[in-house]
């Protein structure tokens, strides 16, 4: 049977080695999704993006989209996952051809999205 004084002591020391541990993380920075999911992804609230009249809108999304990326500290290969659910209308049917011309569960880059975007 521990003691009060026991007790304490180990609530005491589980504190200690959890604030060690948030501090190791603030360091070193969270690790690619590890807080977020698409809930979260579809509460930043980014545009639909179904065509542009102009490149520059284009880019202007994709801007958009890399920052709130960023922030939910997503790794690429989810990043392409969530952009290109972004894409409807005339664009979502062009991504849905451009898919189909790539092999079968073939791993799409971040970097390759951004280019055939």
């Amino acid at each position: 049977m521990l003691t009060k004084g026991q007790r304490a002591m180990g609530e005491a020391m589980r504190t200690m080695a959890q604030q060690v541990t948030q501090g190791m993380h603030q360091l070193q920075g969270a690790e690619p999704n590890q807080y977020s999911d698409f809930e979260e992804f579809l509460d930043t609230k980014l545009p639909i993006f179904k065509e542009a009249e102009e490149p520059l809108q284009a880019e202007e999304w994709l801007n958009t989209l890399e920052q709130k990326l960023h922030l939910l500290r997503l790794t690429k290969p989810m990043k392409t996952e969530y952009a290109s659910h972004q894409l409807q209308g005339p664009i979502g049917i062009w991504w849905s051809h451009h898919r189909a011309t790539l092999p079968e569960n073939a791993h799409i880059t971040w970097n390759h999205f951004k280019t055939v975007f």
